[in-house]
Order: structure tokens, then sequence, then C-alpha cells
């Protein structure tokens, strides 16, 4: 088993330093001369993979980079602030921490070219990860049992919701008893786990993923999985790992159907996998939730009637299925999404960019593929800020850790 305790080691101490030099800058600077320092990090991250990752960065990404260097000297010469003070200087640095910082995180994502995939190898490094799963019901449940049996170190299982009847013939592990007893389906996976793999640890967290606590428990993990079929789920766990920097892994089934002559007929059998890489587009990015659709999901809330048809939807849209019978897709997306951290640990693929989302269509039999350049990369403010208030830049969710 092989863990990069120096690489850790530094991500620790850079992340001190750029916290550090950023609140320094921010006390003795206005707040726009600060951030734009710091928006000069991506630019030093892409002209530092160059070194310290072997990537190769072609003529026009070094004019962007040296366009963008000149724009921040720009902005900050005229007002006689910035780089050339002490607070200047401490924000450049803190940039610059950010930057390695991300470069580090790569490093440590990049695959070991003697790890055989699949093997005790394989299975020694999986023991050293903690990993989070956000929500465990459907893709959830299938996630979980197939990372615990591949010798996951820690699992941190997140949902507040209860085994009901709808639920077994999607949930593993589940039974009529669980059901009958209105169980909490991170307990029963818990219980199940320590019958087949006693040595993983399992942290049931019974709490929703927009608790302090959940949000806490989920930011100790090196990994996060997302599995929730709500926008807002998709949402906080896309900034917590865009707060921590934690690789995240999102996984989506959708059976629309429509109503030709009064009948019922599936327009689409579809699955989607995206991984989303710190610094890099974010699930906000790539449309897989919007600021609309969050408002739209928030207005569902206060009718709790309309709400629950909302997500009972979630698999089959406008079919009103109770109890869909979706685990045979559950398991292709499930199996694909895994199969992806898998490519991530393991040299067995040639090459791992086009990669960024992978989509399958059952009906018409076809997958998909797009890059992280097919998706506009926006910097979010909230980029390695950790845990700070407010929490995950929600005032929101800042009002719940205070309560």
């Amino acid at each position: 088993m092989r863990i990069h305790w120096p690489l850790h080691l530094l991500r620790g101490i850079l992340g001190v330093g750029m916290i550090a030099g950023f609140v320094y800058g921010l006390a003795r600077m206005p707040l726009s001369t600060a951030y734009a320092i710091v928006f000069v990090s991506p630019l030093m991250v892409t002209a530092l993979a160059v070194p310290l990752l072997g990537e190769k960065v072609g003529p026009r990404r070094w004019t962007a980079i040296a366009l963008g260097v000149v724009g921040v000297l720009v902005v900050l010469r005229p007002t006689g602030e910035g780089m050339a003070t002490l607070a200047g200087l401490a924000v450049v640095g803190g940039a610059l921490c950010y930057a390695i910082a991300s470069i580090t995180v790569r490093k440590l994502a990049q695959p070991s070219s003697r790890t055989l995939p699949f093997s005790a190898e394989m299975r020694a490094e999986f023991s050293s990860l903690s990993v989070a799963i956000v929500g465990i019901s459907g893709t959830g449940s299938l996630v979980a049992e197939m990372l615990l049996r591949m010798g996951i170190g820690e699992l941190i299982v997140i949902d507040d919701d209860h085994v009901e009847s709808k639920n077994l013939n999607r949930i593993l592990n589940t039974t009529a008893a669980d059901a009958l007893s209105g169980r909490l389906k991170v307990d029963v996976f818990k219980d199940a786990s320590a019958l087949s793999h006693p040595d993983t640890l399992v942290i049931a967290v019974s709490e929703r993923i927009d608790t302090w606590s959940a949000i806490r428990a989920a930011a100790d993990a090196d990994i996060v999985f997302s599995c929730v079929d709500t926008m807002d789920g998709r949402h906080i766990a896309d900034r917590l790992a865009t707060s921590m920097l934690q690789p995240l892994f999102d996984v989506g089934v959708n059976i629309p159907v429509f109503h030709p002559r009064g009948q019922i007929k599936i327009a689409n059998i579809a699955g989607r996998i995206d991984f989303v890489q710190p610094g890099r587009s974010t699930l906000l990015d790539r449309g897989v939730y919007s600021p609309e659709r969050l408002a739209a999901e928030d207005l569902r809330k206060q009718n709790p009637e309309a709400f629950e048809q909302q997500v009972k939807e979630g698999y089959m849209p406008g079919s009103h299925e109770e109890a869909p019978a979706v685990i045979s897709v559950n398991m292709r997306a499930a199996s694909m999404v895994v199969q992806e951290l898998v490519a991530r640990f393991t040299p067995y693929r040639k090459d791992n960019r086009p990669y960024a989302r992978t989509e399958f269509d059952l009906v018409i039999e076809e997958t998909t593929h797009a890059s992280e350049t097919d998706f506009l990369s926006k910097r979010s403010a909230q980029t390695a800020l950790g845990l700070s208030a407010p929490l995950l830049g929600l005032p929101a969710l800042e009002d719940k850790r205070c309560a």
C-alpha cells in the first residue's frame, strides 16, 4: 500500500499558506484588487503543469497566459497598490500556493504506472482511500456495494431517508422488515457491510447533504460520489468538491416517457456520468443543474405533495411510477461511474482526457463522451476555500451551522 504522505503534507501546508496570504492581503487592500490578483492562479496552474506534470501547452495557451498576467498588472499598477506592496505579494503567494496545491491534487490522481487493474495492488491502494457517497438509494446503494467489495478503506454514506416498500426493488440488502420498521437506508448498508467486509470503516450519516454535520463528514473524504436525484443535492456536492478540492463523480439515470394517442411509451433510457476535477469545469459549468432549476425545485419544496411527485418522477418523468423496476439501468450507470474511478487510478485506458463525461442511451444503443475542452469553465470564487464562512459560500447553510 502506497500513501503519498509527502504530497498530502505539502497540500495541507499549501492550503494554510493560501488562506493566510489571501486573508493578510484582504485586510490591507481593496477586495477588488485582491481578487484581481487571485484570478491569476488558474494561469499559474496551466504554466506549472508543464514542468511538474509534463503536460503540453500550445502557443495559443501561452499567449493567453501572457495576456492574463499583463491584464492583472494593468489592473494593479495604476492604483499604486497591489504586487508592489507586502499585502500584494502575500496575495500572489496565496495564489501560487493554490496553483501548486491543484498540481499536487492532479499528481495524487495520476495512476501508478505499476498498478494492475483489479489486482491486489489496486485493492491495497483503494484501502487507503476515504470515499463519501451522497445518496444511498437507487444508484447510490449499488455504487456503495461495489466500492465496498473493491476494497475502499472508508465509506461515508450520507442519506436521511428511510426504507419503504417501494424501495425494495432498487436498494440492495433491504428487506420487507426494514420497510415495515422504516429503517434508515444508511443503517441498512452499514449493518450489511459489517457482515461482508468488517475491515472497511463505514460512517453512516443520517442527514441531508445540506446540513452542517453531513457537509463536515463529506469534507473529510478524498473523493465524493454524488448519487442523488435532486438539483439541490448536486449543487451542494458540487460546491463541496470545489471548496475542498475533491474529485467528484456524479451519476444520473433518466427514463422519460411520452403519451402518443393516450398510450405511455419510453422516449429513451439514459444515463450520465460526470468526472469533475478540482480547478476545472464544475457540474454547474456543465449544465447538470442551473440557478433556474434550483429555484424551480425550491418552489416545489413549498408544496410538499408536488415536490414528492417530482422526486418520484426522477426516473420516469411522466409515468407516475411509484416503484419503477430500473435496477438493471441503475446497475449499468453505477458500474460505469465506479469503472471511471478505476480508470483514473490504473493505466488501462490509453487517454482519460476524452472522458470528462460519458452518456448512454439504451434505446438506440449509443454511448457518447465529452472532454474537458467541451465545457466552458468559469473559475468559482469558492475554489479551495474549505469550510470557511459562509459555509460553501451559501448564507442559508451558514445559518444552519450557527443554529
